[in-house]
């Protein structure tokens, strides 16, 4: 999804952008974002996130947030 390579898979590019915010401020383990994004219920709610319309309600908030490593 966030592959740095010309042959990125076709996507919504406000979550490639929100995926490469989450990887430069949070810095994960590699792979992990794209593995926790590309699951179907983090899909969704990613999905449905972006898309809320902010006419209608007040914008959902959206917390991503790394665990403590275990050293």
């Amino acid at each position: 999804m966030l592959a740095e390579s010309g042959d990125e898979e076709p996507g919504d590019p406000r979550l490639r952008l929100l995926g490469t915010f989450v990887v430069q401020s949070l810095r994960p383990a590699a792979g992990t974002w794209e593995r926790c994004a590309g699951t179907a219920e983090a899909g969704r709610l990613l999905q449905a996130f972006l898309d809320h319309n902010t006419a209608s309600d007040p914008r959902p908030l959206l917390v991503v947030q790394s665990k403590p490593s275990s050293r």
